[in-house]
């Protein structure tokens, strides 16, 4: 017979914590979080409905947010002349803006409403940052989970290269990041 142990000073949640704690648990950015380390960012998320085509962030912008989509989709789209290419569609579950994550950073995509509306979950970046400065392991995990996102989409980035048989310069992605000494 297995013995049940319960600990009366341990954290307990209501129903919905444990909805959200369940729902944002998800999401790539807090996967690697316990329940207790992603429930102090929960006083801090705002739900905001976004209608069809309104823009939630353009490409430049002050990276200021995280964005957990609740409902809808989310076209993701980068300026090309005087138009906009879509790169993806974004929905439930889904984060977008974790360059937020990273201070004095702004958008490199626009996010703008492909639904008839969308109930996102808005994270502002001064509350992550607050957590962060209290809680260096919750950093540590949020910024390998952010790592493995970019290389991510690095891999994605080389495959479609080789795919696309050299149509675009790779050698710009680095733009003299990396010195030879």
């Amino acid at each position: 017979m297995k013995k049940i142990r319960f600990n009366p000073f341990e954290k307990t949640f209501t129903t919905r914590e444990l909805e959200l704690l369940n729902y944002f648990g998800k999401v790539r950015v807090f996967e690697n979080l316990t329940d207790n380390e992603l429930s102090l960012f929960l006083p801090y998320f705002h739900e905001r409905v976004y209608k069809k085509n309104e823009v939630i962030f353009f490409r430049g912008d002050p990276s200021r947010a995280l964005y957990i989509i609740k409902t809808g989709v989310i076209s993701l789209t980068v300026d090309y002349q005087d138009d906009l290419e879509e790169l993806t569609k974004a929905g439930q579950g889904a984060s977008i803006g974790e360059s937020c994550l990273l201070e004095n950073t702004n958008r490199l995509l626009n996010a703008i409403v492909f639904s008839e509306d969308s109930e996102i979950y808005v994270l502002p970046q001064l509350s992550i940052l607050e957590i962060f400065e209290n809680n260096v392991f919750i950093k540590a995990k949020m910024f390998n989970a952010l790592a493995k996102i970019y290389h991510e989409y690095n891999d994605n980035l080389f495959e479609a290269y080789r795919k696309s048989l050299g149509f675009f310069y790779l050698p710009m992605v680095y733009k003299n990041k990396m010195s030879a000494n």
